[in-house]
């Protein structure tokens, strides 16, 4: 296989050079060229329709073209689950007790989630350990209401209760979930089984209806937590999409002033700029394989940039012509896929790689 190097050097050779220099190239590895031109005709369509939707203020956001929202965040979270631990609140003073204390440290951890939800609408995702900083109040309330778990007594006929507000605390901590989804659901099937030991344990309760009522309100907010995580955070935790917001670390950007006359894939420089280099500041934070692909994939970026910007000042030439402006894109889109296939299936990041490989 050439070196990269290679690919660099002959674009500083005149054709006739370029023709002889290209012959020892195993025709094999593109057995068509025709039908590699339509695929990157296809590609280059589909990045033209994509540049025009790019948002006028790039600020980047954690989602390309995320919705904008007026609404303070945290009080869309609060609609969600408030009536729930109403509830949840007024049977745990009924019951009395590390019940009630459990869930006063609980409420503590629910208004700090709260916090942070509104705190990430508002800003742009900050380094990881400003992210765990920002979470303390969180954590620290919750790890609250887990440690009256550990101090039950195994013969408690109120263990469960204790066991199943400290699973949803720990839920609350899908904030910081690499896959929130997944964190909610699995969650939620745990909270059931322990809100369904509370209700076989009717008996040993005194047959009190307050604890069944007790756990058919936890149900119902971890099934509203549920839904809230997965219709306004399925993929992680949101950040920046308060109107009006300011990213911490970043300016807008300034509108590049093109010429009328100028080539229609500016746009395509610009999706680099924007949603490209946000993917690879987020792959940054993640570290490692995803880091290096992103990497790549940038590299891939530019030189279809290269691509397309010689395309517009040269006719179409010969098919080995061609062939030297495209393998370059090429090389760099193979590189793509090879960190993936140096990764176990088992390593939690094998799936982002996957994703990006296809």
């Amino acid at each position: 296989m050439r070196k990269r190097g290679h690919f660099l050097l002959l674009g500083t050779l005149s054709l006739k050079q370029v023709s002889i220099s290209l012959a020892p190239i195993p025709r094999k590895r593109y057995p068509n060229i025709k039908s590699t031109f339509n695929a990157m005709d296809a590609s280059i369509g589909k990045l033209e329709e994509l540049s025009k939707k790019i948002p006028k203020d790039r600020r980047m956001r954690t989602g390309f073209l995320a919705v904008e929202t007026d609404t303070d965040p945290g009080e869309v979270f609060n609609s969600f689950v408030r009536s729930d631990l109403a509830k949840m609140s007024t049977l745990a003073e009924k019951i009395g007790g590390d019940v009630h204390d459990q869930m006063l440290a609980f409420e503590e951890a629910v208004e700090a989630e709260t916090g942070v939800i509104s705190y990430a609408a508002s800003v742009s995702m900050p380094p990881r350990d400003d992210l765990i900083a920002k979470c303390e109040p969180l954590t620290d309330c919750a790890d609250d209401a887990v440690e009256y778990n550990r101090d039950c007594d195994p013969s408690d006929p109120k263990k469960h209760h204790f066991q199943a507000l400290a699973d949803l605390s720990t839920m609350l901590g899908w904030v910081v979930a690499p896959n929130t989804v997944k964190h909610v659901k699995e969650y939620n099937q745990v909270i059931d089984l322990e809100c369904d030991n509370i209700l076989s344990n009717f008996i040993q309760l005194n047959c009190d209806p307050v604890h069944s009522d007790y756990a058919t309100a936890i149900k119902g907010f971890t099934k509203q937590l549920h839904d809230y995580v997965v219709e306004y955070h399925p993929a992680g935790l949101r950040w920046n999409y308060l109107r009006g917001a300011a990213p911490e670390g970043y300016h807008v950007k300034k509108k590049v002033k093109a010429r009328k006359d100028a080539h229609p894939f500016l746009d395509f420089l610009e999706i680099i700029d924007g949603p490209v280099a946000e993917y690879v500041y987020h792959s940054d934070l993640l570290g490692g394989p995803v880091a290096k692909q992103s990497r790549l994939v940038f590299g891939a970026f530019c030189k279809e940039y290269e691509l397309i910007t010689r395309a517009a000042v040269l006719d179409k030439g010969a098919a080995h012509v061609s062939r030297m402006y495209v393998m370059p894109v090429m090389y760099e889109i193979a590189e793509v896929g090879t960190v993936s296939e140096e990764v176990d299936r088992e390593d939690p990041f094998y799936l982002h790689l996957k994703v990006c490989h296809v």
